[in-house]
């Protein structure tokens, strides 16, 4: 988690060295799709890298001041129950499944869809249940079976325009163009852990959150899964709505 004026020094630094401009230039090379905002591709946040993060954040700070409590109560929320309620979404969804963060959205995002499902990954067979294993194992919290058990499916509702189409390799060459920034602004130890790639959601939740709450992430999921409610996370949320960008 970056401290405040951290942000904001990298913000500064990659507005100095064009690092937004170079960003959106490679976005453009992207094909140019229509969709019918059906929220599929929200059900599970994407990572973005922290790049693309300081892009969102100086769009909300800039662009949605209004609607910033609403965002920041869902980005906290999400940042502690991803695990544990199934109808988590991205907090940047409003409830006529738009995206609020639309022409900043990360590149994971605008990539949805757009290889046929034959080229397209979801993820490794069996990964979630490793995950439930582990969080039996060391935390002692059950997570559910329909969050176990559930796979993204497939969009079919992304339409190319213009016939301009991509290969799954032009896509991975333009994500390591995206992934260079973070080892620019960021010691390569932190960026070879993969530390910095990780949802917007829970780069904004890193940003607003205490590191008191942080660290109560797990006794927050245990109990809300245990339970059904947790007194501790609606404060926590109520503190991130209060927060100032």
């Amino acid at each position: 988690m970056l401290p405040v004026d951290k942000l904001y020094m990298l913000i500064n630094q990659a507005e100095t060295e064009n690092y937004f401009k170079q960003l959106q230039e490679i976005y453009n090379k992207l094909p140019d799709t229509s969709c019918e905002q059906c929220g599929t591709c929200c059900t599970v946040p994407q990572p973005a890298f922290l790049m693309e993060y300081l892009n969102i954040y100086r769009f909300l700070k800039n662009n949605l001041q209004e609607q910033l409590p609403e965002i920041l109560k869902k980005a906290a929320r999400y940042y502690f129950l991803e695990l544990g309620d199934i109808n988590i979404k991205c907090p940047f969804l409003d409830e006529e499944n738009k995206c609020a963060i639309y022409p900043v959205r990360p590149y994971n995002c605008r990539t949805f869809g757009v290889l046929p499902e034959k080229d397209t990954v979801f993820g490794t067979e069996g990964q979630m249940a490793a995950l439930a294993q582990k969080f039996r194992s060391e935390h002692d919290i059950r997570l559910p079976e329909e969050i176990v058990n559930f796979k993204l499916s497939p969009c079919y509702k992304v339409e190319l325009l213009n016939n301009k189409k991509v290969t799954r390799q032009k896509l991975g060459e333009y994500l390591a163009e995206v992934s260079k920034f973070d080892g620019l602004l960021l010691p390569p130890e932190i960026v070879e852990k993969n530390l910095t790639f990780i949802p917007a959601a829970v780069h904004l939740a890193h940003t607003v959150l205490s590191e008191g709450a942080r660290v109560r992430k797990m006794k927050v999921l245990k109990e809300y899964i245990d339970t059904g409610k947790s007194e501790a996370l609606d404060k926590y949320i109520d503190d991130a709505a209060s927060f100032n960008l």
